[in-house]
């Protein structure tokens, strides 16, 4: 009999001889500290920016544009005032024009299920000159700390790629950053 509860009492002190092993977790922290920041109004943290509908016939060549549809984006609370600040759009690249934002569908509230082809978005800046994504820009003005807000203003349209527009949802998503140096 005393062999017997030898032999069951083996496996359970190999299970509890594992177990009491213990591992060791790396926890990194990152973060900093800044001394002049802004922040984007509440309001504006999401825009959606609605186009009226267009024809395809409306793009016949490369480079045809259609209306612009102006956005804003309001910075407020800023700390102290800020002569520096660097903003940069990105998004998505149009595989025919990486300066332009590619249109990706997914909007449900088109009802198309198809993405509109040889068609892009473009980024303009205050004075309609072109915004390329992915770059860097400074902002001219100089954001005083009194002020109540400060609106960064941009426009948005549609830009063709190719010879032929098809037609289908023409929705993309764009992504701005403001940097403080």
């Amino acid at each position: 009999m005393a062999k017997k509860y030898l032999v069951d009492l083996m496996p359970v002190l190999i299970i509890f001889s594992f177990s009491s092993y213990a591992t060791d977790t790396e926890v990194t922290i990152n973060g900093k500290v800044v001394t002049q920041t802004c922040n984007v109004i509440v309001k504006d943290k999401e825009k959606n920016v609605y186009f009226d509908d267009f024809n395809q016939t409306d793009f016949k060549k490369i480079g045809d544009v259609s209306a612009s549809q102006a956005v804003t984006v309001g910075l407020e609370g800023c700390s102290q005032s800020i002569d520096h600040i660097t903003y940069q759009f990105t998004g998505q690249e149009d595989s025919d024009n990486p300066d332009l934002l590619k249109v990706i569908g997914g909007n449900p509230n088109t009802g198309l299920v198809k993405v509109a082809e040889g068609l892009a978005v473009e980024i303009l800046d205050s004075k309609n000159s072109q915004i390329k994504l992915g770059q860097s820009y400074v902002l001219t003005n100089v954001v005083f700390k009194d002020e109540t807000n400060y609106d960064f203003n941009f426009f948005l349209r549609y830009k063709s790629t190719k010879e032929l527009v098809t037609v289908g949802d023409a929705s993309a998503v764009v992504y701005l950053d403001f940097n403080y140096d």
